[in-house]
């Protein structure tokens, strides 16, 4: 997935952003527009393009968090293993949840099941705030060595945080990384 490296910000603003919300908004234009609106599919094909929007945006942080990480010298490295769970369990957690909302929509009641569901989800948040950091940490640790000052992580961490703005600022350092690593 060395790709996610390469690509120009607008390509991921593409797929991650306008492709997902384009094709929900033309679902959503059409079921309204239609004489009779078929909750089944609104809520059967609107959580599906979530869970591929979910899946490009979690491999984009695989991505970002694996290779970042190697970049970094071993002595400043931060250990991968937690970064890794919680992108798996966010995925695992997203499947879930999407499925959830389908069971729900069609009738299923999940009562007893709401306090469970309340902790996986802060704990999916809990991971997706680490996954946040551990980027943000490997990015600027990177460039810190490189450049020899000592910048801090919280932009970088914002400009994560408020993706759709922060792409067009991120991905370009990404790009200039990650050619420099691939010419030595």
């Amino acid at each position: 997935m060395h790709f996610f490296l390469e690509w120009k910000s607008w390509k991921i603003f593409l797929f991650i952003i306008v492709i997902p919300f384009g094709v929900q908004s033309l679902l959503m234009n059409t079921l309204v527009s239609s004489t009779e609106i078929n909750n089944e599919v609104v809520f059967t094909v609107m959580p599906l393009v979530m869970l591929v929007f979910m899946a490009v945006y979690l491999m984009w942080f695989w991505t970002l968090g694996v290779e970042l990480n190697k970049m970094v010298p071993e002595s400043d490295r931060p250990k991968v293993s937690r970064f890794k769970f919680g992108i798996r369990f966010t995925a695992i957690y997203m499947l879930l949840f999407q499925a959830f909302i389908v069971s729900t929509t069609n009738g299923v009641s999940f009562d007893l099941a709401m306090p469970v569901i309340f902790i996986l989800h802060m704990a999916a948040m809990y991971f997706m705030f680490y996954s946040i950091f551990f980027i943000s940490k490997n990015l600027v640790t990177y460039e810190n060595m490189v450049s020899g000052t000592s910048k801090s992580s919280k932009g970088t961490f914002l400009l994560l945080w408020f993706f759709p703005l922060g792409v067009w600022f991120l991905q370009p350092r990404i790009n200039k990384i990650y050619a420099a690593e691939k010419s030595i």
